[in-house]
């Protein structure tokens, strides 16, 4: 089927391809759930003043969203494009964060969110993903299944930055897009997997988020999609990395107690970005 992109999201919202649930419910659990780690900072803590994770995650839930409506409108190479920088921002703030928490004194630790401020608005982009991969690979803050999965998946995201004119997207006209399962099937894989990343994330470096009544609520709002797909008879959940994060939650939305790091954040300078919420 081709047409407008409202045509065809209705033909396939109509034929059973696909629900725009599957895309916006776990986008609404994770704001839940960040909402829940911004509450759980130091209340004299300015919006701007955000851990760099935090931070991060804060705009790569519009570009999630950017990513799934692309994705709805059948532009999927658009929609996969736009889930590379989620995966680099998330990482690089997990670098920062880091160099935060092992940082000496205070001097130390301001000079590295005044770096990450830097990075942030683009007046200093000196740090190099690849290195910094290595670099956490090699502090064993994430493990070698971690590096490979990011690996993996900046290398499928990779090949859609390019102009490879099979992956372009298909229609008989520049004014028609056209569905195709396979590719959105493709494409959802790669959002689980980046979405998960991020989740997981939040959970590790706020685990006071996921104590809470509302963070649980998050997390039941998520472990929901299993029972969801069994009473759609639809496959909702591509990513395997997605599926097993959600096997870990429990009913009553509580994870397994892992080792965390606290999110004490005092004294930092402001980044000039305002929340409103």
């Amino acid at each position: 089927m081709d047409g407008g992109e409202l045509y065809v999201l209705d033909k396939s919202i109509e034929l059973n391809k696909l629900l725009p649930c599957q895309l916006t419910w776990p986008l609404d659990a994770t704001f839940g759930l960040w909402k829940e780690a911004y509450h759980s900072l130091d209340e004299n803590l300015a919006p701007g003043e955000l851990p760099p994770v935090l931070f991060s995650a804060w705009q790569s839930l519009f570009d999630l969203k950017a990513s799934a409506f692309l994705a709805l409108a059948a532009h999927y190479r658009s929609a996969i494009q736009v889930l590379r920088p989620i995966l680099e921002n998330i990482t690089i703030s997990v670098y920062f964060f880091e160099k935060m928490r092992m940082a000496r004194d205070e001097k130390e630790k301001r000079k590295e969110y005044e770096a990450f401020g830097r990075w942030s608005e683009e007046t200093e982009k000196t740090q190099n993903f690849n290195s910094i991969l290595q670099y956490l690979g090699s502090e064993h803050i994430i493990n070698g299944d971690e590096v490979r999965r990011i690996n993996e998946l900046m290398k499928a995201m990779h090949k859609y930055l390019h102009s490879f004119m099979f992956r372009w997207d298909r229609g008989n006209t520049p004014e028609a897009v056209c569905y195709d399962e396979g590719r959105f099937d493709e494409w959802l894989d790669m959002y689980q997997n980046v979405l998960s990343y991020m989740i997981e994330k939040l959970c590790h470096y706020f685990p006071d988020a996921t104590r809470t009544q509302n963070g649980q609520n998050a997390l039941i709002e998520l472990k929901e999609m299993e029972s969801l797909e069994k009473d759609l008879k639809m496959t909702l959940i591509k990513s395997k990395n997605f599926k097993d994060f959600l096997s870990r939650i429990s009913l009553d939305g509580k994870l397994p107690q892992e080792t965390r790091y606290p999110s004490i954040f005092l004294d930092l300078p402001h980044l000039d970005e305002t929340l409103d919420l």
